[in-house]
């Protein structure tokens, strides 16, 4: 029934002694006959305390309503982001087995390069994705100009750089690296084979087939296993993987 107009509601108040609800204007009655000295007996202190016992399991009981469920999702959750999620990572790009994208770069002596028309199909290729400006990639200087002493009459060698062809080339100078060396701004072919350059390191190499596949496929800091690349490790390492290339494929 709807309250009639100008009728006064009361929101129920609760005496703070025996915790009892009443409307507000009863209160200072109930305090005279209830409580004249400010006390309570220990028989109205008894049930003022099981009656907030009872209000506090009351409230326990809704609230377990909501919050357990609430954590067996959070647990559900965790269990799957831990031991099942496996985060998005986007095209990984080619890796062992795979065709090796296309390459179309003039080298830094004006020399145009189709790795696909004129490489795949007739010679293994070492190709290496390393920057001017990275430490590792100084490190595994010595070694590769090592490694291309050793096989360049067996496999042709590719090292492409995102700087300069200026830049580029003083890096040649400096490291006595005479291979063919490539500027790629803007990672053009790097993306080819890492979609993503922002999730792979450099130096990246690749070693390919006379086919074109792709049959190995690592970054320089796998040569040794702390980073030591002037070590003899860096060394084996390299010419393990170029001598399982040209011996079994």
């Amino acid at each position: 029934m709807a309250r009639p107009m100008g009728a006064r509601t009361h929101r129920k108040v609760m005496c703070e002694l025996c915790g009892k609800r009443m409307r507000p204007d009863r209160m200072a009655k109930h305090m005279q006959r209830a409580h004249p000295d400010g006390h309570v007996d220990a028989r109205d202190r008894a049930k003022i305390q099981a009656w907030r016992m009872q209000k506090r399991r009351a409230a326990a009981a809704r609230a377990a309503v909501y919050v357990v469920p609430i954590i067996i999702i959070i647990l559900l959750i965790t269990v799957y982001m831990v031991f099942f999620y496996k985060p998005p990572s986007g095209p990984s790009g080619p890796g062992a087995g795979d065709k090796a994208p296309d390459v179309v770069l003039t080298d830094t002596q004006g020399i145009l390069h189709n790795l696909s028309k004129d490489d795949y199909g007739h010679h293994y290729i070492f190709l290496e994705f390393f920057s001017t400006q990275c430490a590792h990639c100084q490190n595994v200087a010595t070694p590769l100009t090592w490694l291309y002493a050793n096989y360049s009459d067996q496999m042709v060698f590719y090292s492409i750089a995102p700087q300069n062809n200026e830049e580029t080339l003083q890096w040649q100078a400096e490291h006595g690296a005479t291979w063919s060396h490539f500027s790629d701004p803007n990672d053009a072919t790097f993306t080819k084979f890492v979609p993503d350059v922002t999730k792979q390191g450099v130096p990246h190499m690749y070693l390919i087939d006379k086919n074109g596949y792709i049959r190995d496929d690592f970054s320089g800091d796998q040569n040794t296993g702390n980073g030591a690349y002037d070590s003899q490790g860096a060394y084996d390492s390299l010419d393990a993987r170029v001598k399982n290339l040209l011996t079994n494929y």
